[in-house]
């Protein structure tokens, strides 16, 4: 593993004879006969840490990447039935690869690290053009350096599909380096066999700027399985073993043969970059681990009132550039998302887009917010810290969260709403036989995050003397801010509380009502981590289909009960063992009397329960019974109690589900199997007919 400076810029790595590549921007190179392929595999090479996988699909093209720690060499893909073309590969190094004592590296020891360190991590990009419609074609990808070759597996390419063509698309999320995403991906490979493109509605992985969690973290852990923590790209490349010789499971090569269509989710935004001194703000502690600059963002109109008030220091030159680097550091990043995935784009880059894919038109969007804590009287999703010595909230409001903050607006007025108007009137997706929706948020469900609903955050502010400031929305806070500062400096604010109101949720009342106008099929969402599903009906009778298929043998379970029940898990509700606000545990944190504060409460302002479901769909809607076999009853080993009723959802650590849509048929197919038992067949268990 190669540790150093940072750098973004592109390394050459051929300066060979080339002719034009039919009409795209890569390099092509034709021997006169094509030359022996390396004997050596990329397996066999510890600097080389993926296998090549296909991205951006265009009408006769795709993009062929993977990932070496190699600044300088050769790079090429070879194409065709005997792999007469060659292709050159471009080069870009990821600028925000970090490990640190955190990690679990192969071959690597860094328990020892005191901070974070960089990691050199290159992309190798290959522009494959000129390919016919609908058919598929063997590629091979070849890494030269430092006076040796290596070869990749022989697999197969193809561009975007034709009219009319079937095609089956995968719909899983979460993976995280969950323990049974290898055993996921293994099962569905040899149930279903190839597909043609993979839907990903957000998490990738949990730290997305920790190399090893893309690429090369050993398993074990302690696990006597040795299933361990598989990376990304070893779930989905059929790696899992190279990193952890001896695991039951070893994933499946889907990548190598079928493009990725993602959105963004919370993890991809992994909150303020420490690690540039250009652009740390000095009120920030440098980071000692990655996971403390992890989940700690802050609103992007608060970095800019910081850099305007910083701007003297931190940008003497007034360098445009320099500014956006500090607001976007200071705020919340992307970059790692940005740089590893070549996607479609819209308005604002890679953030969200939309494509039409065969028959099916993709819509990607960014409803997307932070995970914060669900605890009070602490930087969390309703409160920010209060600190009970002085009787009042932090004044250091490099410290406030300012709630669950959206990371881009979605509702009504902003740039992505009138974009999405757009798209869904564009004859691209009103002549598509399917019409598919992916958004991480858990806006429909029985998932702990379907709570508190997507509205925008209303902030009432106490003050000292018991008067308050608003509820005002989260838009007005760029406005507000000058006066609730001096209110901060002066040590008037003794409580922020922020409010999520049901009856005002963004997705529900401006998301929604297009997608039923449009004749979307398919909301596919994230996030919560279990399999689920709902519908609503709009009023020409046209059927919208929420599900969440991101159950991997890792779930936070699936809010059903309102109470504890006999024989079932604890993670099957209430959200937050009941402790949410408006209920009576709430209000003993809150505004109950504290023998800490001279039996005062710490605020007299209290939350509508009503805006926070412990149980149940947010919204009310009826959750759907799987169609075939109730996994929950008869396939999770546990006691009689829990398997006496149909449950409509699986939220389990063992049984792992994983879901395709066949658009010949236009049915999602969902399966499941008991990830204990590597010889457990999968069972069919759910299907969804997407009509209309």
């Amino acid at each position: 593993m190669q540790l150093g400076a940072a750098s973004a810029a592109t390394v050459t790595t051929a300066t060979l004879p080339l002719a034009a590549c039919g009409g795209g921007d890569g390099d092509e190179v034709q021997p006169q006969s094509p030359a022996p392929l390396p004997t050596a595999n990329f397996a066999q090479e510890r600097r080389i840490l993926s296998e090549p996988m296909l991205q951006n699909p265009g009408a006769d093209s795709v993009r062929v990447v993977w990932f070496t720690e190699f600044e300088a060499g050769r790079h090429a893909v070879r194409v065709g039935d005997t792999l007469q073309r060659e292709v050159l590969a471009t080069t870009t190094r990821l600028s925000h690869m970090l490990e640190d004592a955190g990690s679990q590296v192969y071959q690597q020891v860094t328990g020892t690290w005191t901070v974070p360190r960089e990691r050199r991590v290159f992309r190798h990009e290959a522009l494959v053009t000129g390919l016919p419609a609908g058919e598929r074609v063997p590629y091979v990808a070849i890494t030269e350096a430092q006076g040796q070759a290596w070869r990749s597996a022989r697999y197969t390419l193809q561009s975007l599909p034709r009219a009319g063509q079937a095609v089956r698309l995968l719909l899983t999320s979460d993976h995280q380096n969950n323990p049974m995403c290898s055993a996921n991906m293994q099962k569905m490979a040899e149930t279903v066999g190839v597909v043609d493109a993979v839907l990903f509605p957000g998490d990738f992985v949990s730290q997305p700027n920790r190399a090893s969690e893309w690429f090369d973290r050993a398993g074990g852990g302690g696990n006597a399985n040795l299933v361990g923590n598989p990376s990304f790209f070893q779930s989905l490349q059929g790696t899992a073993r190279r990193w952890t010789p001896g695991s039951p499971y070893t994933g499946a090569p889907v990548l190598q043969h079928a493009p990725l269509y993602g959105c963004l989710g919370n993890h991809e935004y992994p909150g303020r970059w420490r690690m540039d001194p250009a652009t740390n703000n000095t009120n920030n502690p440098a980071p000692i681990t990655i996971n403390e600059m992890d989940n700690d963002p802050q609103p992007r109109w608060y970095a800019e009132a910081r850099y305007a008030e910083l701007a003297a220091t931190v940008n003497p030159g007034n360098d445009p550039a320099l500014r956006e680097r500090w607001i976007e550091d200071n705020s919340y990043e992307w970059t790692t998302y940005r740089e590893m995935w070549s996607l479609p784009e819209g308005p604002e880059g890679k953030a969200y887009y939309a494509q039409r894919f065969g028959d099916v038109f993709i819509v990607a969007l960014d409803a997307n917010r932070v995970w914060r804590t669900w605890g009070a009287n602490q930087r969390g999703k309703f409160t920010e810290r209060f600190i009970d010595g002085q009787r009042r909230v932090t004044t250091n409001t490099d410290e406030w969260g300012f709630g669950d903050i959206n990371f881009r607006p979605f509702g009504r007025g902003s740039r992505q709403h009138d974009w999405l108007q757009q798209v869904l009137a564009s004859e691209a997706c009103r002549t598509a036989r399917l019409r598919i929706v992916l958004s991480h948020q858990t806006m429909a469900g029985l998932g702990d995050n379907a709570v508190p609903v997507q509205a925008e955050i209303r902030t009432t502010i106490e003050l000292t003397d018991g008067s308050t400031v608003g509820p005002f929305p989260a838009s007005e806070w760029p406005t507000r801010w000058p006066a609730v500062r001096a209110l901060v400096a002066e040590g008037r604010v003794r409580y922020v509380k922020h409010d999520y109101p049901r009856a005002a949720d963004q997705w529900q009342t401006d998301i929604e009502p297009l997608l039923l106008a449009a004749r979307v099929h398919l909301v596919h969402t994230g996030h919560s981590h279990l399999w689920n599903r709902t519908s609503v009906t709009g009023a020409d009778g046209h059927r919208l289909h929420y599900l969440e298929a991101s159950n991997f043998g890792n779930s936070f379970g699936a809010m059903f009960f309102a109470t504890a029940q006999a024989g079932v898990s604890a993670g099957q509700g209430p959200r937050n063992g009941g402790n949410v606000p408006g209920s009576a545990a709430w209000v003993v944190q809150t505004t109950a009397p504290q023998a800490a504060l001279g039996n005062q409460p710490r605020t007299g302002l209290v939350w509508n329960a009503a805006d926070y479901p412990v149980a149940g769909e947010v919204h009310g809607r009826t959750m759907a019974q799987p169609t075939l076999v109730n996994p929950m009853r008869t396939l999770d080993r546990r006691t009689a109690a829990w398997t006496e009723q149909d449950l409509p959802f699986v939220a389990s650590n063992n049984l792992c589900t994983f879901s395709v849509l066949d658009t010949g048929t236009a049915v999602v197919t969902s399966w499941c199997f008991d990830s204990r038992d590597p010889t457990a067949a999968p069972v069919r268990f759910d299907e969804l007919a997407l009509r209309g």
